[in-house]
């Protein structure tokens, strides 16, 4: 460590504290668990910084027969071992309780010599280092001997309650920024939606169509409540009543409700799902071949490619040519929550075949812009009308006769490209600003941690020369420790 101010003194955590640990009780004897009133912690509790309450209990069977023992309130614990982030992680006690063997628990004699609080703040600056300090190979783990040995930097004991007071107003201003910045990102979803929602009720180009009077629809889409006479490829099938008793909000003079299946290309599969179960299945999936589009794979806006999936080539020629997507076709999901989450295949990126669970459509231009579509599926008009078609127990869904039938809002082509250009450049603009959000959130992690790292090197508070020095403190808690009775091996209460 670098040179500590004065009165100041370095020293390990066996040399000022006990370290121990718990234990897991046999699962099957019902004894030791069955109306238990101890506390039982595990590591998974360290994420609650103060741990005020158990999820599990033992019983004091449990406390006689195994190494299990009850820990003080104001005991610290460091998770050696667990999943994620969890090893290294670090809390205090605010009850008596028991632990697993997979926490270290340091047990200060008192907080007259050293502050419990101090030492956790310590500790959690420690996280990364503690984390470098774990053996082992698939998960390496901490041991009691690696904590006990860990040496920290001690102020006297009035800077140390200082240090503590002032860590925690610095903590509580940092928290409140964190959850103002979070709140962030439901904000730019709620934004969104709203942009959306002025978007297709044709509030967001009023000024355009005043600019533009003599724009009317195409009349080639037609109207929902009335088909033209086209021999139309794209088979129309279930629909009798499908739209009965929704309600569409009322729309500008120069645009009309279409049904979906009108602004399709005029080819039989122009719009469909993937292949059923009978010549869908697993064993036909590859490391390589055709991708796979499920479900996870659509986003609002957005296509992913996460966790690809693929089809055996030969099986996609030979069965499910007919589902594919080339690039620029509409993706829209059949189950969720809600359904209907819609993307446009990106161009450029090769062949690849829809699920059962997604719709894909292929766009007539000449009627529609599929970026318009797009956008309109993930609408909050759209998600109303959704919720009053989908169907379904456990997952909402909506199938494809809904999709082909399910009402558009329609204007001229080129009113769609000025919507569209206006939705991008207002997300353009909140996706900026929660960029900028999320940057500050990083920012005020590593705040906290530079600011842990000035606490204990000495340069948080002012020192008082009038303190009483840490060596002092160090050698009351040696003569109390040589003075102490020597605890009996056994099992039952940790010294507190």
């Amino acid at each position: 460590m670098s040179e500590l101010p004065r009165g100041w003194c370095v020293t390990t955590i066996q040399e000022i504290a006990d370290v121990g640990t718990g234990a897991t009780p046999k699962r099957g004897t019902r004894a030791f668990y069955e109306s238990g009133t101890i506390p039982w912690i595990t590591s998974g509790a360290v994420s609650q910084r103060q741990i005020t309450y158990a999820d599990e209990f033992i019983t004091e069977a449990a406390i006689r027969s195994t190494n299990c023992k009850v820990f003080p309130t104001g005991t610290i614990l460091v998770a050696m071992y667990g999943e994620g982030k969890t090893r290294g992680s670090v809390a205090r006690l605010a009850i008596d309780a028991a632990t697993n063997q997979a926490l270290a628990a340091i047990v200060l004699p008192n907080d007259d010599i050293v502050s419990s609080e101090f030492l956790m703040n310590f500790l959690t600056s420690q996280y990364s280092q503690l984390r470098g300090l774990a053996a082992g190979g698939v998960q390496p783990n901490l041991n009691l001997q690696l904590i006990r040995s860990t040496s920290f930097p001690l102020p006297p004991l009035a800077e140390q309650k200082r240090i503590v007071a002032k860590l925690d107003a610095l903590s509580a201003k940092s928290a409140r920024a964190r959850t103002e910045l979070a709140r962030i990102e439901t904000l730019v979803y709620r934004y969104k939606q709203a942009v959306l929602g002025k978007a297709f009720s044709g509030e967001l180009t009023v000024d355009f169509r005043l600019s533009r009077r003599h724009l009317q629809s195409e009349a080639k889409a037609g109207s929902i409540h009335g088909e033209e006479g086209v021999e139309r490829k794209l088979k129309v099938r279930g629909t009798t009543d499908v739209m009965k008793g929704i309600q569409l909000s009322p729309l500008p003079e120069s645009w009309n409700w279409v049904k979906n299946h009108r602004l399709a290309q005029n080819r039989a599969n122009a719009i469909c799902a993937g292949p059923f179960g009978t010549i869908f299945k697993a064993k036909d999936f590859r490391d390589k071949g055709i991708p796979i589009i499920f479900l996870r794979h659509v986003a609002a806006g957005e296509y992913r490619t996460h966790k690809p999936g693929f089809m055996d080539k030969k099986v996609w020629q030979e069965l499910h040519q007919p589902y594919s997507v080339f690039g620029g076709e509409l993706l829209v999901t059949k189950l969720g929550d809600p359904p209907g989450v819609a993307c446009i295949f990106p161009a450029g990126v090769g062949t690849a075949m829809v699920t059962p669970d997604v719709m894909k459509m292929s766009v007539d231009e000449n009627a529609s812009v599929p970026k318009f579509l797009m956008f309109y599926f993930n609408s909050p008009i759209a998600k109303n009308i959704i919720h009053q078609l989908a169907f379904g127990l456990t997952r909402l869904r909506v199938d494809l006769a809904m999709f082909k039938t399910f009402p558009v809002p329609h204007p001229s082509l080129e009113e769609q490209l000025e919507i569209v250009r206006r939705i991008e450049s207002a997300f353009a603009k909140i996706d900026r600003l929660a960029a900028e959000a999320k940057r500050a959130l990083d920012l005020v992690g590593k705040l906290d941690e530079a600011i842990l790292a000035k606490a204990f090197r000495g340069e948080l508070v002012p020192q008082d020369e009038n303190d009483e020095p840490a060596e002092n403190l160090l050698e009351r808690i040696r003569a109390e420790r040589a003075a102490a009775p020597k605890a009996k091996r056994g099992r039952g209460n940790a010294k507190g």
